[in-house]
């Protein structure tokens, strides 16, 4: 239940900026492929390859754009057997680990090359992101949840194949700020997919 009140508050927020500008609008969805780093990275060490993330902006200015974005990104390994101590309980068992995180925020970018099919692009997203993680052992699960203040700088560049529609390659850094539950959950974001624009 609370993932469909996150999507919808994303859903929201998405369709709101969406639609607020009659200047040019652009639409990116992606595969997010997700590599752990700082303190994800010492829960879990593989590469996420569960992602996705989806972003909508609009001119304001020339090739000024403002925007939104969310996505989300899953991590998970089975770390073997081991021993987890949750206050004065201690288990024994094969440990699985997952992380989800779900960032949503609110953009402002540049594009480049205006009269060039190939538009390289720098964005800045401000906003936060939900974290949850979960240490399962045989029938137990440990579970933490919270959201965390973050920074999303991202680069790239959109191959426009005809007017409208084009291929998108970026790469995202996702800087989430310690809080008072975990450490800055921090990852790199390699993302392919496909982008619209309509005037």
């Amino acid at each position: 239940m609370k993932y469909l009140k996150i999507y919808i508050t994303a859903f929201l927020i998405l369709s709101t900026v969406a639609v607020s500008s009659g200047q040019s609008k652009y639409t990116t969805l992606n595969y997010s492929l997700g590599l752990p780093a700082g303190d994800i990275s010492d829960y879990i060490d593989e590469v996420s390859f569960r992602g996705l993330n989806i972003a909508f902006r609009s001119e304001v200015n020339g090739m000024l754009m403002l925007g939104v974005k969310t996505g989300y990104n899953v991590f998970y390994e089975d770390s073997g057997y081991r021993t987890a101590t949750d206050g004065t309980l201690t288990i024994s068992g094969r440990q699985y680990r997952y992380e989800q995180v779900v960032p949503i925020y609110f953009t402002i970018g540049k594009q480049f090359l205006e009269d060039n099919n190939l538009r390289p692009y720098i964005n800045l997203g401000i906003g936060t992101s939900y974290i949850e993680r979960e240490t399962d052992i045989g029938i137990f699960a440990f579970t933490d949840d919270t959201w965390q203040f973050s920074l999303n700088p991202e680069v790239g560049v959109v191959y426009w194949v005809y007017p409208g529609f084009g291929f998108n390659l970026g790469l995202s850094y996702y800087a989430n700020f310690k809080n008072d539950v975990f450490e800055g959950q921090n990852y790199l974001g390699i993302q392919a997919g496909i982008a619209f624009y309509s005037r």
